[in-house]
């Protein structure tokens, strides 16, 4: 039985170079690995936008951070500008791998990439920001523990000299060194040799598609399990920091002795605690198909069905890009504290109200003072 075969260039040359054999002789099977109607919206129109607004958000917020001095010199604003920071690295990465290779290819499975060295570097560019996001989210969760829980350490942690600036340096290095130990996952660089159905749609389809590969099996699986676990132990930390976070937080309000600094401090650690469950759910659904991929390589497990794994992965992509564009608002729509550093950012003292910006860096200080001298704070004092 006779195949049709089609090579819109001589086949000689096109596939000298090409390590494998991919027959796509099938219409169906061709269409499968070609970009659909609802692909192209995505990619040229909804995650442009939505990354746009992350961008204006995040900048915004970066900005806010360096103009206002009550959040200058907050270790906590520190924090959450180094997340700003990576949220807008995680953005410009999307829309580099994603839509400009949208626009130059129709094949949903091709990388636009020329060897080995690329295919790490594409690797490093999308999952560093990931790792450094797991630290900070954690790193914000321990220091509102520390705060809520153990003021006075709280306070003598924050007087050492450069802790902040040492902390986030080794995190944002250990996710780097973290991510390199996943590069064997996409470095194998292979060229495939296609063949198309001989129809016309597919004349001018180009007859070498490349991809990243890993290097083996036990690379493929060491990779997806180290997204997972990372996750996991992450997830489980947070978890157990929350509880002891939101039990302390009921157990001041019952006393009654809630002063104006900690009423802000408590206000801002909710809207945190807010902020870390918001980009543990926004994870979920990409790790979950990550996981299922594990399991189909470890034991011919179907997790979520072959049928879903589509709609799973596009779903867990979008969800990955609002996690990198909610947080700032997150924070000036729950957190009064955040809205007046706004107004003073964007407008100017003329705009706030008669309470001055408190800011978190010094609440410690105020639990000081008023286990010294049991005295009040004043809201019009600079602590929170």
């Amino acid at each position: 039985m006779s195949m049709n075969i089609f090579f819109n260039t001589t086949t000689a040359e096109t596939c000298s170079k090409a390590e494998y054999f991919l027959n796509l002789t099938t219409p169906r099977d061709a269409e499968d690995i070609l970009y659909g109607p609802t692909d192209r919206f995505l990619m040229t129109v909804l995650i442009p936008i939505i990354s746009l607004i992350g961008v204006i958000g995040n900048g915004a917020f970066l900005y806010m951070s360096f103009v206002v001095p009550e959040l200058r010199i907050s270790v906590t604003t520190s924090y959450l500008a180094n997340l700003a920071v990576c949220d807008l690295l995680f953005l410009l990465s999307v829309n580099v791998w994603f839509v400009i290779i949208f626009l130059n290819t129709q094949v949903n499975i091709e990388f636009l990439l020329y060897s080995s060295i690329e295919c790490a570097i594409s690797t490093v560019s999308v999952n560093w920001w990931y790792y450094t996001s797991l630290g900070l989210i954690t790193l914000i969760t321990v220091e509102r523990y520390f705060a809520v829980c153990h003021p006075i350490k709280h306070m003598n942690m924050k007087s050492q000299p450069g802790r902040v600036s040492k902390l986030l340096a080794a995190i944002w290095i250990l996710a780097l060194l973290v991510t390199f130990t996943q590069v064997p996952q996409s470095w194998k660089f292979i060229t495939y040799c296609v063949v198309w159905p001989d129809m016309k749609k597919f004349e001018t389809f180009p007859n070498t598609i490349r991809d990243c590969e890993p290097l083996s099996v036990v690379y493929d699986i060491y990779g997806s399990v180290l997204v997972v676990v990372t996750m996991l132990v992450t997830l489980l930390i947070n978890t157990v920091l929350f509880i002891r976070i939101i039990h302390e937080l009921r157990k001041t309000r019952n006393l009654g002795k809630t002063s104006s600094v900690d009423k802000v401090r408590n206000q801002v650690t909710r809207t945190l605690i807010l902020n870390g469950i918001i980009f543990f759910i926004c994870q979920l659904p990409y790790r979950v198909w990550i996981l299922d991929d594990v399991l189909d390589l470890t034991g011919q497990i179907d997790l979520i069905g072959f049928e879903l794994e589509s709609p799973v992965l596009t779903i867990g992509r979008a969800f990955l890009i609002l996690n990198s564009i909610i947080n700032p608002f997150l924070y000036v729509f729950t957190c009064r504290h955040y809205r007046q550093a706004v107004l003073k950012a964007f407008c100017g003292n003329r705009c706030l109200g008669p309470e001055a910006i408190t800011d978190d860096i010094t609440v410690s200080r105020g639990f000081v003072r008023k286990a010294r001298w049991t005295t009040s704070n004043s809201t019009n004092s600079t602590a929170l």
